[in-house]
């Protein structure tokens, strides 16, 4: 976390993140056009958080300044290097299987540059897999309110397939919320004993444990983005190994 920078009227600005470079004299305006790079949060989340001193010197918590806009996806293909040279057709792009029990599916449907095409089909682990890649590739998704009711009233069933889950190379369990949503109290859980402190220490036990990645995707829109993402790259990285041309992307990078 950055240090306060106090502006006009007594008030202190706290960013969240790390690695940004302020003005050297900051004002609301310019905090507000911040991109927040906070691990584990959507950089579409504005960082900048309003403050108010006391007398005493206390800084109060009052309410957020922004939320920032994220870009409208990319529409480019996967560039894969080799040698030097660089090509966007050498991997085909994956068939994604999605389980037929998946309520309101992901059609993936902007993004034919990572995926290309999508098939209903039964899959005993995850929400979302790849063809011929079932048992190694691995998403399953939650809303906010699933997610609560998933690790309070079916929690050994849900635990049992986060453990089936952690048996595959790429797993990972997307969160249509941000980690700050899940860290807040719930209003669609009345009369629920669901504590977000132990909804989140789960989450943080199960990537633990499992070795899951628990992917906080924000809205149901950039969540299904990052699942096209996500599975476009693990396939691509199984079929270069496969056909050898080694496990990496791009050579010297990822």
């Amino acid at each position: 976390m950055q240090a306060g920078m106090p502006l006009r009227g007594g008030r202190v600005y706290i960013m969240w993140s790390t690695g940004i470079n302020r003005p050297a004299t900051p004002t609301r305006s310019s905090l507000t056009n911040i991109v927040c790079v906070t691990p584990g949060q959507c950089p579409s989340t504005c960082a900048a958080t309003d403050l108010a001193a006391d007398r005493h010197g206390r800084a109060l918590k009052t309410e957020k300044v922004s939320d920032m806009a994220t870009v409208a996806p990319t529409k480019s293909k996967l560039t894969i290097k080799r040698n030097g040279r660089s090509s966007t057709t050498l991997v085909p792009l994956p068939t994604v299987i999605v389980d037929t029990r998946e309520q309101r599916p992901y059609t993936f449907d902007q993004f034919g540059n990572w995926v290309g095409a999508v098939e209903p089909s039964a899959l005993k682990t995850a929400d979302y897999s790849v063809q011929g890649y079932e048992d190694l590739i691995g998403v399953e998704r939650k809303t906010l309110n699933d997610l609560v009711v998933s690790l309070m009233s079916c929690r050994q069933r849900f635990l049992a397939e986060m453990e089936r889950l952690s048996a595959f190379r790429y797993k990972c369990l997307c969160i249509e919320a941000t980690r700050t949503e899940v860290k807040s109290p719930y209003s669609f859980a009345k009369g629920v004993k669901a504590h977000p402190n132990g909804i989140t220490g789960s989450l943080d036990a199960i990537a633990a444990r499992y070795g899951i990645t628990v992917h906080y995707g924000d809205s149901r829109e950039l969540s299904e983005e990052f699942v096209a993402s996500y599975l476009n790259k693990a396939h691509a990285l199984e079929w270069l190994e496969e056909n050898g041309h080694g496990r990496y992307l791009q050579e010297g990078d990822i």
